[in-house]
């Protein structure tokens, strides 16, 4: 039976994962990690540290893959001249600090899930906009990184916009 388990987790998280991401629940997926983890292991009668483990796990492999993407798309960048080795420097130290921001940023939002469920409506209306605010503001943030370093920004508006924190970014 230990042995199954083993099998078992893997493949249940997988699953979801690859339902999540077909059904483009990928962002609002991320912060229920601890829930579904929890619904898991009660019902096949797991460690839930261990089933988060297999999630963190997940997390950290597509993290990888996406490095290595994009490392590979910046060196096609850089051979065909559309950026320098010196952009793209800059680009990979920009990206991995921008992942490390929203990596602070989802644990935040995790943590501080409590406090916004028991806010009134005015309030969250408020978080709304100040996050929005903050967005905005990040957005101009970087249009002024990618003018400053002499970057075309539209080299970087084919769904995979790192920088912009999410996909797409602005159009």
């Amino acid at each position: 039976m230990k042995t199954s388990k083993k099998i078992l987790i893997p493949t249940i998280a997988l699953s979801i994962f690859t339902v999540a991401a077909v059904a483009g629940a990928g962002s609002a997926f991320a912060g229920e990690h601890t829930t579904i983890a929890q619904k898991l292991a009660e019902r096949f009668g797991l460690n839930v540290s261990e089933v988060q483990q297999v999630f963190e796990e997940q997390r950290d492999e597509r993290q990888v893959k996406r490095s290595v993407a994009e490392e590979i798309r910046l060196n096609k960048l850089v051979e065909v001249g559309k950026i320098t080795q010196e952009q793209k420097d800059l680009l990979v130290n920009k990206f991995e600090e921008k992942r490390v921001e929203k990596e602070a940023k989802r644990e935040a939002r995790i943590q501080n899930k409590e406090e916004v469920k028991n806010m009134t409506d005015e309030e969250r209306k408020a978080q709304r906009e100040e996050n929005k605010k903050e967005m905005k503001a990040e957005r101009e943030e970087m249009d002024k990184w990618f003018e400053d370093n002499g970057i075309d920004q539209k080299l970087f508006r084919n769904g995979n916009d790192h920088h912009r924190g999410g996909s797409g970014g602005r159009k």
